[in-house]
């Protein structure tokens, strides 16, 4: 038998390689109960030209720029992102990653919480440190079925050259959030 946290655990580690119609029917599709990342995104947390360094630097930088609940222990989130990519890098391409936690500990978040960032300069963040990345959606949700659906979706966006540039281009955060927005309807429909 299966255990679904074994289950959502390799799915989260294997996101990356799944087809776009696996991401779409795990992201939720254009039922009414899934997550959406416009919707978890805060203009707060939308930051632009964010100057980061390399490696765990760049996280903790983040993680300390971030608007995030006052209750929310921000050295569990860092822990929580350091643990989960030393598992498997969350570099997908087109100089995104999705840094998240591993949904197999305690929760972080009550609610779900979306942050974009945008570095000021790629860097390289891959354990080979060979690609370069400056573009993040960190994802942080408040149940397993929700951390899933949103992480399919960041897979999938991620996949896109024409919003990753258009993410670039991005001037603020209504912007940045409203081309998500428009990129979900356009793949999920919802």
């Amino acid at each position: 038998m299966f255990q679904p946290a074994l289950v959502n655990r390799w799915l989260d580690l294997c996101m990356s390689g799944l087809r776009d119609v696996e991401l779409r029917s795990l992201a939720g599709g254009s039922r009414s109960d899934g997550a959406s990342l416009a919707v978890a995104l805060e203009p707060a947390n939308v930051l632009l030209d964010l100057p980061l360094s390399g490696s765990a630097d760049c996280m903790r930088q983040m993680v300390d720029s971030l608007h995030l609940p006052t209750d929310v222990d921000r050295s569990r989130v860092l822990d929580g992102l350091l643990t989960r990519e030393r598992l498997c890098s969350t570099v997908l391409g087109h100089g995104f990653a999705v840094p998240h936690t591993a949904r197999n500990g305690a929760r972080l978040v009550k609610e779900h919480t979306v942050a974009f960032v945008r570095a000021r300069r790629a860097i390289p963040v891959a354990p080979d440190g060979v690609e370069l990345t400056d573009l993040f959606l960190l994802v942080f949700a408040a149940d397993e079925l929700a951390h899933l659906q949103l992480l399919a979706r960041a897979t999938s966006l991620a996949r896109s050259l024409a919003l990753s540039q258009a993410l670039r281009a991005a001037s603020d955060a209504e912007e940045v959030i409203r081309l998500l927005h428009n990129e979900e309807q356009r793949a999920f429909g919802s």
